[in-house]
Parts: C-alpha cells; sequence; structure tokens
C-alpha cells in the first residue's frame, strides 16, 4: 500500500533533497535574461536557454541588468516548501557573453539600419479625422486609448482586433494593418498594447512586422507598454509612445496643434485685411485730396478759358448778328416784293380759273336741263345702277324730286 504524506509532509521532505544533494550548491548558471525585475530591495530575473526558464533571486538590490543580455549567476538551487516553488538564488550576478536572442536581435537591427529603414520616416499629418487602431479589444488598451480622447476634439477611431503576442500574431499585426491601409479614410495608424515581459513584447521585434511599418504609406504610432528599450516596431514607426495613453495625447495635441495653427492664421490674416483696410484707405484719402487740388486747378484753369471763349464768342456773335441782320433785311425787301408779284400773278389765275370753272361746274351743267340721279346717298351713273322698286333722288337745279322706279328699259344713244 502507497505511503500517505501531507502536502506539508512532502514538501519538507523535498526541500530535504534539495538540501542534502550537494550538487546543488554552490554552482555557476549562465543564461540569457528575459525579465528583470527590483521589488523589496531584492532582484528577480529570469534565465532561459532555448525553450527552457529558471527563476532567479539575489536577496539585495543589484546593479540594472539589460534583457537579453547574457550573464553568469552563482548560488544553490532552493526549494520553499510552503509555495512548493524551486528557485535558484544568487549569491553574485556577472555579465557572461552577449546572448543570442539579443545578438540576432541586434544584427536585424543594423541591417535594417544600413537600408535606411529607420530614418525618413512618415510623421504625423497636421490634421488628424481618423485614427486606425490596431490592438486586443480583450485588455483595458483600447478603453485607454479611448479614454484620453474623449475629452479632446472630435476624432473617430476604428479599431482593428488582433492578437498582440504569441506565435503568429506578428502576421495578424500585418494583416491588421494592411486592412487599415486599403481604408482611405484613415488618416494614421496606431499599434498598441500593454505592459508585459520581454516575451511578451518580442512580437513587436519580429523583423516582418517591422518590415510592414516601414512600408506603410500611412504615419504609425508604435505605443506598446514599456519604456526602456526600443523594439524594432518602435524604430520602423513614424513616432513612438510608451503607453496607448501617451499616443492619444500625441494625436489629440497634433489636432489642438492644427487649430491654434488656424486660429492664429485667422488672427494674422485679420490684422493684415485690418492693416491693408487701413493702407488702402489711407491711399484713396490721399489720392482724393490730390485729385481734388487738381481738380480745384484745372476748373481755374478752364473757368478763364471758358469766360475768354464766352467773350470772344459774344463779340463774334454780336458782329454776325450785325451782318446777319442786314442781309435778313435785304431779303426780307426782296422777298416782299417778289411774295407781293406772285401773289398778283396767282390771282388773275384764279380769276381765270374760276370763270372756267362756273362755266363747267355742275350748277351750270344742271341749268342745262340736265338731272343728277343717286341712291341710297350715293351717285347712279347708269341704268344698272337701279332696279324696278328702288328709292331714288334725283337733283336738279332747283330742286330734288324723290321718285320710285317702276320700269328699266335698255335704250342707245345716238
Amino acid at each position: 500500500m502507497a505511503k500517505i504524506l501531507s502536502v506539508k509532509e512532502l514538501n519538507v521532505y523535498i526541500k530535504g533533497v534539495f538540501l542534502d544533494e550537494i550538487l546543488l550548491h554552490g554552482i555557476q548558471v549562465y543564461g540569457e535574461i528575459t525579465e528583470f525585475n527590483v521589488s523589496g530591495g531584492n532582484t528577480y530575473i529570469t534565465l532561459r536557454e532555448d525553450d527552457y526558464n529558471l527563476s532567479c533571486v539575489k536577496f539585495g538590490a543589484s546593479e540594472p541588468m539589460t534583457v537579453g543580455s547574457r550573464v553568469l549567476a552563482f548560488g544553490s538551487v532552493a526549494f520553499y516548501e510552503k509555495g512548493g516553488r524551486v528557485s535558484f538564488v544568487a549569491k553574485s550576478i556577472a555579465p557572461y557573453g552577449a546572448g543570442e536572442a539579443a545578438a540576432a536581435l541586434a544584427k536585424i537591427k543594423d541591417a535594417m539600419r544600413k537600408e535606411g529603414l529607420f530614418e525618413n520616416r512618415k510623421r504625423l499629418p497636421g490634421f488628424i479625422r481618423r485614427v486606425a487602431f490596431i490592438s486586443s479589444v480583450s485588455g483595458a488598451v483600447v478603453h485607454d486609448f479611448l479614454s484620453v480622447l474623449s475629452g479632446r476634439r472630435k476624432i473617430d477611431v476604428r479599431v482593428y482586433d488582433t492578437r498582440v503576442q504569441g506565435e503568429g500574431a506578428d502576421a495578424d499585426i500585418i494583416a491588421a494593418l494592411t486592412s487599415a491601409v486599403a481604408d482611405k479614410s484613415n488618416d494614421c495608424v496606431v499599434i498598441a498594447r500593454g505592459g508585459g515581459s520581454a516575451a511578451d513584447l518580442s512580437v513587436f521585434n519580429s523583423e516582418r512586422l517591422a518590415r510592414a511599418v516601414a512600408a506603410s504609406p500611412l504615419p504609425v504610432v508604435s505605443a506598446v507598454g514599456h519604456e526602456t528599450d526600443y523594439t524594432l516596431c518602435d524604430l520602423c514607426a513614424g513616432h513612438r509612445a510608451g503607453t496607448p495613453s501617451i499616443a492619444a495625447e500625441l494625436i489629440a495635441s497634433v489636432l489642438d496643434a492644427a487649430f491654434d495653427r488656424v486660429g492664429k492664421a485667422a488672427v494674422a490674416l485679420s490684422g493684415g485685411a485690418d492693416a491693408l483696410y487701413g493702407r488702402k484707405i489711407a491711399g484713396l484719402l490721399a489720392a482724393g485730396e490730390k485729385l481734388s487740388a487738381l481738380t480745384r486747378l484745372k476748373t481755374a484753369v478752364c473757368e478763364g478759358e471758358l469766360k475768354h471763349g464766352a467773350a470772344r464768342m459774344n463779340f463774334a456773335a454780336r458782329a454776325l448778328l450785325t451782318r446777319f441782320a442786314a442781309s435778313v433785311g435785304s431779303l426780307a425787301g426782296r422777298a416782299n416784293a417778289g411774295a407781293e408779284k406772285l401773289i398778283r400773278d396767282k390771282e388773275s389765275r384764279f380769276i381765270r380759273c374760276d370763270a372756267l370753272l362756273s362755266k363747267s361746274g355742275p350748277l351750270q351743267i344742271l341749268s342745262l336741263g340736265y338731272a343728277r340721279i343717286s341712291k341710297d346717298g350715293k351717285p347712279v351713273d347708269g341704268a344698272d345702277g337701279v332696279n324696278a322698286g328702288d328709292n331714288i333722288n334725283i337733283t336738279m337745279r332747283d330742286g330734288v324730286i324723290c321718285a320710285v322706279v317702276t320700269e328699266k328699259r335698255k335704250a342707245v344713244l345716238r
């Protein structure tokens, strides 16, 4: 039958095994630092080699260490029975060559620097209306970003949900970045995540992701929750913000600056317009004064010339009128004599014509026994003009006879 032990009994036993095992005491262990933290006056680090990790503690503060560097730690393996946790208790920690991951990252970084991918990065535009925000919606990152913008000027934010750690996360972020760039309404991109360990943030050292950020036609802000080291994504982005909240402040400040420039431009334009208006008014007043003076001078000159011309015209008119009066008098005399002779000639001719008309006039003809026939007030010049039963008027030299036609006959006059 198997022996039954309590958790306490088993952990105390395991601790004794660790204490009795000489190989676990006074040894040196090397590895690459993946995490470094100082808490409660003690130093805590995690060493890694390939896929293996070892938690280490050094009681008392140590010199700051760089994540990715390789160190050699001297100490012993300890088992804490209350927590059931194995840890390496280091008495000293010293550099031990270069870390493989750090060396590989440094090599990639150097190659990208030589390609110029860290230079001439696309900066934020002067005016931002819409932001593409790439992050995981499961954390507080999106809330932090939006809460900062909520009290500022109106900016639209479209969130692209994606993983931000783990294997294949870089491909997910690249796909989100491609979608954001394809949307022409976006003005810039923010790639963000909260804090985490070096392993959690390693996706932002992906060469594929860094090159995609460098090639983005839209400005990119890298807002990864770390302050100490720059990732490849930070170096290829147009701007680096220590946290998503700082990224929101950065974008809001760009818009604030844009509105400030517009306000200053409006003030400058108003001032310039006022100054220009003042100069134009002053110029117009000066031109008006000059024109008024010239007008007065010209008026005086013209007035003198007009008076002189009027005097000459008056003299010439009086002379002309004198000659015209003499000529008119002569013409009037001749015209009067000619008119009197013409009147006499016309009077004699009128008398002759009147005598002729009297001989051939209607009354003279009627006095010879002829008559004038009319019907309905119109003259009748032949038998065809009347019919039996018509009322006719017969005008004779001494009166008018009203008659009714009783018969009409054709007759031949000889």
